[in-house]
């Protein structure tokens, strides 16, 4: 056989593939009569695509909104810096996989056809999503919550690079940014319903809006502040020191009134924190809801000792300084303020005495850690108390809620509120439930 002939019939073979594969595209573009076809989708086609695009996203927005509040649990992070910086690379990592997703699902519609790709596309984001919601935690499994957290997210961000790959690379080139753009109409259209969804996790914390007022408007409750007016159809008034007063802008005539405590503090010095290695406190007194003094270790390694119980002259009074007339003068003119005194007398002179002498506060101090002398502490903060009283002067050491209409009033949260927080939040989370019928 000459290179001539070989030559020859390898170019006969070419020509003759060529050719098959310009008679595919000619049947392609034209039907059996030889017309020419459209590269129009049907309307069916296109709307399966936009709804499949749509439950996507759909889920794509949801899961961003919820991630901060879930990635904490699957991660074990020391500090919350660290927590919302795994949060976030979590959330962020699905991006730069979308181009492989692109790659990778192209080459197998290639293979196995369009439909086919598209169907794992969906897969791959609904199968993501299931083993986010069922995912345990870090608590119950260790690492290996992390590292199904992050495959599940890599698989949906692979799905959204092929679905976006795969949809439009088989269109003509001359349609294929209208493809594209038309996904980008879907993706917005999908976001939408999910904003309502995500705005029921997500609150705004305004600052500087003192309650001025509050009225109703039909099924709606205005709340007059002074950062403006707020719209609600339920709410829930856990203000604290002010709580009876928020409840009494609502026409409510409370069975209680809050009276501030400011309970005051010292720290140990630096080099005397060894005296105290945890939580020393005092069998309670029963007559009265206050603890007493007592040594706290904090989450910061400081050691706290006190606090005592001193009137305060105003409802935000956190120094012995800081005095409001008119708040002053509503406890002063509150029957159940003078009920109190007569019954308690004694103990509130020495607690203004505690207040004024270090050396008194160090004795009751002693009584827990007998070596501690006065050169070991120094002053420290306040907080204060909002003690709820009732008329005959009795100080209230039980939850009072009040019910009305569309609003809850939680008017007295016993100590330790700060221990107890996340079951008092439960119980309050049920009421509202069931009083607003939610």
């Amino acid at each position: 056989m000459s290179l001539q002939g070989s030559l020859s019939r390898r170019a006969t073979s070419l020509t003759s593939h060529e050719e098959l594969h310009a008679g595919k595209a000619q049947r392609a573009s034209t039907g059996l009569d030889g017309a020419k076809t459209s590269h129009r989708l049907p309307i069916r086609t296109l709307v399966a695509a936009s709804v499949g695009n749509a439950v996507e996203w759909y889920d794509w927005t949801i899961y961003a909104t919820f991630s901060i509040y879930f990635a904490t649990q699957i991660f074990s992070a020391e500090n919350e810096s660290l927590a919302f910086i795994l949060t976030f690379t979590t959330y962020a990592l699905a991006f730069f996989f979308r181009p492989l997703g692109g790659f990778l699902l192209g080459r197998y519609a290639d293979l196995k056809g369009r439909k086919q790709a598209m169907l794992l596309t969906i897969m791959l984001m609904a199968g993501g999503s299931l083993v986010i919601a069922i995912l345990p935690t870090y608590a119950a499994v260790g690492w290996l919550a992390p590292i199904l957290l992050l495959l599940a997210r890599i698989a949906q961000g692979m799905s959204l690079g092929g679905e976006v790959s795969s949809a439009s690379a088989y269109r003509p080139p001359a349609s294929r940014g209208w493809a594209i753009g038309s996904e980008n109409v879907t993706i917005t259209a999908s976001i939408r319903p999910a904003a309502p969804r995500t705005s029921c996790v997500t609150a705004e914390v305004m600052t500087g809006a003192g309650v001025r007022g509050i009225r109703r408007d039909g099924g709606v409750l205005t709340v007059e502040t002074d950062a403006g007016p707020v719209s609600t159809r339920h709410l829930i008034n856990c203000a604290g020191l002010h709580s009876d007063r928020v409840a009494a802008l609502m026409g409510i005539r409370p069975e209680v009134q809050i009276i501030p405590f400011r309970g005051e503090y010292y720290m140990l010095k630096p080099e005397r924190r060894s005296l105290v290695r945890g939580l020393i406190y005092p069998v309670p007194d029963p007559r009265f809801p206050f603890l007493g003094v007592h040594f706290t270790r904090t989450v910061h390694g400081d050691v706290e000792a006190g606090p005592n119980a001193v009137l305060a002259l105003a409802r935000e009074g956190y120094t012995i300084g800081t005095v409001r007339p008119a708040e002053a003068l509503r406890t002063f003119m509150y029957r159940g303020f003078w009920n109190m005194g007569r019954r308690y007398w004694k103990m509130g002179a020495y607690e203004v005495y505690r207040s004024v002498s270090k050396a008194a506060f160090v004795t009751s101090l002693q009584r827990l850690v007998p070596g501690i002398q006065a050169s070991d502490i120094a002053p420290g903060g306040a907080g204060v108390r909002a003690q709820a009283v009732s008329p005959d002067g009795s100080l209230v050491d039980d939850f009072k809620i009040s019910v009305t209409d569309g609003a809850i009033h939680v008017l007295n949260a016993p100590s330790p509120a700060a221990t107890a927080s996340l079951a008092i939040g439960r119980h309050i989370a049920g009421l509202a439930a069931e009083t607003f019928k939610l």
